[in-house]
């Protein structure tokens, strides 16, 4: 089964994606900042990630680059 983590700072986004993931079978993770989304992306093995844009502390351009550079992900 496909395991997504849902990174989004807004409670009830977050709420919303993981529940209409579920609904369609999937199972998924949720990290409410950033550095919680990087730390569970390096630690889970996710087969996809879906990442709000606009979070404090760290950006989701700034993720996607951190994971993009993490040769252990790749």
């Amino acid at each position: 089964m496909t395991l997504v983590l849902i990174i989004e700072d807004n409670e009830a986004n977050l709420e919303l994606m993981t529940y209409l993931l579920v609904a369609f079978g999937y199972r998924t993770l949720g990290a409410s900042g950033g550095m919680q989304g990087l730390a569970l992306a390096r630690s889970a093995s996710v087969d996809l990630i879906i990442c709000d844009i606009q979070l404090p502390a760290i950006d989701g351009y700034e993720i996607a680059r951190q994971l993009k550079a993490d040769t252990t992900l790749q």
